[in-house]
């Protein structure tokens, strides 16, 4: 027994055994029902959907598929089929899928997910334990401050919902150790610490590594103001800093090169995504003044009045709650031991708290109208795609974490009894961070999964479309084939151009009034077969949940395969169709036609359109349009494909002209627009040609 309790005593054992068992055995009942399904069905409290619970389940298996064969996980071609997407910016979890890539292999993805849930529990208490105890250098205090930081209700509530990425909170104490070496001692190792947290900090949620960014840029001007009449201790510390910056700017430079670089882009056509959408988001998911004296909506006591409380107020509006008994410590401790605490603690953790606060400051729901520091970051280039500033608050928790360490710590050492008032302590602690347990949740099966052969040739068309549901996924990664459609949390112009067919004839037409043709097509069904043909989709998935009527004109020409309550599967029929497919994108108003059977269609100043080919791609296509003018304009065909537009003038108005151009391929799904640079002013709005058809034709021709 003396040489247990000594190895226990022993920094090494204590650290690296009795820390993280210890943790692991306080998670055991959160996620004790889910054990016995632990294969088959997410460590969730999802109810009807789970989609972040289903995208991170991909999100492994993608990881660990693409590392199996030897290639890059960073872009996919299984989803936004024939386009696919840049997977980098997205939630990819990229690190947590290299950790739990063995794992995904031999026993799949969803048990993966559900021991990546735990082990980012006991991974975050850990993290935080030791960094309390090398700061505070108390091995109790230290523990609790672990308990404290991983059993948030914060934190346990994301775990509810599928936020995987975002459970991995264990590389916010590490880079605050890292930063607490540098800004002491301003110790070497410090940076190789905090360029490791913050990759895996980026490299696991998006949110976390922009945080964790902002969080050291600010970090790094305080540090400045401090040691401005130091310049030897000043020069070391930005040779530190710029080291650190580029061991985190070169893993991550290739991706982020053509997002800081990016290439032609279509001109803004109507409303896109702008910074006051971005604000409207914000402002749903900022902090409330009232978190920090709120009780957490996880508890099985109170947790649901709590949240009735809170959705008074706006049903986006979410419950954060860090948990009364950090802040209760926190504040003591501060009190306590001021005198110990560097200046930069606390003046880090007054700046986090107005961050998370958001870009206007939210009174029981309402916005105020007053600014907040956080509406600067909105015109940092990518910063403002952070639209959940109340995650910095779990920046904040980990250095109240610290401070409460502090006050127990502090009461340890005044206190009669200690072990005694530290057996209470964690009991009022237990009760109050006590959580609801997970369950499992089990995916939607259907036959119709099984019967699209696995791994073949030939995309599948989930109908209709829905980009906020991520259980499409769950069918992607059983049958392993492209799907057309997908989950990404950022589809805006700024991070992923996917092409989505989902404004395509016949796609449309599939669940709306056949009076939606564009002027490329007359006949839907037609429509929607040829494209199937073109771009090598097989299947057409619809998914009757929705309760989305259908076109049965549409459904006659597809040959059905098989269906339940849910879904239905309906394949191509067999159909000779070449070349490529031409859809009409942003910038084109309804279709008219006259009395005689004419039919065009007017484009605003921009009318963009998509140009499809099917695998292996040649090297040019040909472009046939025919359309009149209302005057004399110059026109020009612009794109990804142009080093510069192709520009020629109608000078006969109102005849209809014929003209072939040749376009370079730049890959499957080519981006291109007609640009007017002398637009008609109408009665009713800015107009540019009356296009009556608009084809595409692939051939072989290479210019030298």
């Amino acid at each position: 027994m003396n040489m247990i309790l000594q190895r226990i005593r022993s920094p090494h054992w204590w650290r690296w055994g009795v820390l993280p068992l210890s943790y692991t055995l306080l998670c055991i009942p959160f996620f004790w029902q889910t054990f016995a399904t632990w294969g088959s069905d997410l460590a969730t409290r999802c109810q009807m959907r789970c989609d972040s619970g289903w995208e991170n389940v991909w999100s492994l298996w993608w990881v660990a598929h693409q590392l199996s064969i030897g290639q890059s996980p960073f872009y996919t071609a299984q989803m936004f089929y024939p386009g696919g997407a840049d997977l980098f910016w997205q939630i990819l979890m990229f690190a947590n899928g290299l950790l739990m890539t063995p794992v995904t292999l031999i026993w799949g993805p969803v048990f993966a997910f559900n021991l990546l849930a735990m082990v980012s529990f006991v991974a975050s208490a850990w993290a935080m334990a030791l960094c309390a105890e090398q700061i505070v250098g108390h091995r109790w205090a230290a523990w609790i401050a672990g308990v404290l930081y991983t059993f948030a209700p914060f934190h346990v509530w994301m775990a509810y919902w599928g936020f995987a990425e975002r459970l991995s909170l264990q590389y916010f104490p590490i880079m605050l150790y890292a930063l607490w070496e540098l800004s002491g001692q301003q110790r070497w190792r410090g940076v190789w610490i905090g360029a490791f947290a913050i990759l895996g900090a980026l490299l696991s949620s998006l949110y976390y590594g922009l945080f964790a960014l902002t969080y050291v840029v600010i970090w790094a001007g305080l540090m400045t103001w401090r040691d401005r009449g130091e310049r030897g201790r000043l020069t070391r510390f930005w040779m530190q800093l710029v080291s650190m910056a580029a061991m985190v700017a070169v893993p991550i430079a290739p991706f982020a090169w053509h997002m800081l670089v990016p290439g032609k882009q279509l001109p803004a056509v109507g409303d896109g995504v702008g910074l006051t959408d971005y604000l409207i988001r914000q402002k749903e998911f900022s902090a409330s003044l009232f978190t920090f004296v709120t009780p957490g909506i996880t508890h099985p006591l109170w947790g649901d009045a709590v949240l009735a409380w809170y959705r008074q107020f706006s049903p986006s509006y979410w419950p954060m709650s860090l948990g009364l008994s950090v802040v209760v410590l926190a504040v003591l401790g501060i009190y306590l031991v001021r005198h110990q605490i560097a200046s930069w603690w606390l003046t880090m953790t007054a700046v986090l708290v107005v961050l998370a606060l958001g870009p206007r400051l939210m009174w029981f729901g309402h916005d105020t109208g007053i600014p907040l520091p956080y509406d600067i970051l909105n015109y940092i280039p990518l910063v403002k795609l952070g639209q959940r500033p109340n995650h910095f608050l779990l920046l904040a928790l980990a250095q109240l974490a610290l401070f409460a360490a502090y006050a127990i710590r502090s009461g340890a050492q005044r206190l009669r009894r200690p072990y005694l008032w530290g057996v209470l302590l964690f009991g009022v602690i237990g009760f109050e961070l006590w959580p609801l347990p997970l369950q499992p949740f089990a995916p939607t099966h259907s036959v119709v999964y099984d019967a699209i052969p696995r791994q073949q040739r030939g995309a599948v068309l989930p109908l209709p479309f829905d980009l906020d549901d991520g259980n499409v996924l769950y069918g992607q990664w059983y049958y392993q084939r492209p799907i057309v459609t997908g989950y990404l949390p950022r589809l805006n112009p700024e991070l992923v151009n996917t092409g989505l067919l989902q404004g395509a004839d016949g796609v449309v037409q599939f669940t709306q009034p056949i009076t939606t043709m564009t002027v490329l097509h007359q006949d839907p069904a037609t429509a929607l077969t040829t494209m199937m043909d073109r771009l090598d989709v097989e299947y057409v998935l619809y998914d009757k949940r929705f309760g989305t009527p259908v076109n049965l004109a549409v459904l006659e020409k597809l040959q059905f395969v098989v269906g339940d309550a849910n879904l239905a599967l309906y394949r191509r029929p067999p159909q000779a169709a070449t070349g490529a497919l031409v859809v009409l994108n942003r910038g084109w108003f309804p279709p008219e036609q006259d009395d005689a059977g004419r039919r065009w269609q007017w484009s605003a100043p921009t009318g963009a359109f998509w140009l499809y080919q099917p695998q292996n791609p040649p090297h040019a296509a040909i472009i046939t349009a025919r359309f009149s003018v209302p005057a004399a304009m110059q026109i020009g065909l612009d794109g990804g494909a142009f080093r510069q537009p192709i520009t020629f003038v109608v000078n006969q108005p109102q005849m209809v002209r014929r003209y072939q151009l040749l376009v370079f391929s730049t890959g499957l799904a080519n981006d291109l627009w007609w640009q007017i640079y002398t637009p008609f002013q109408a009665a009713d709005r800015d107009i540019g040609i009356a296009l009556e058809d608009l084809r595409a034709e692939l051939t072989t021709l290479v210019m030298k």
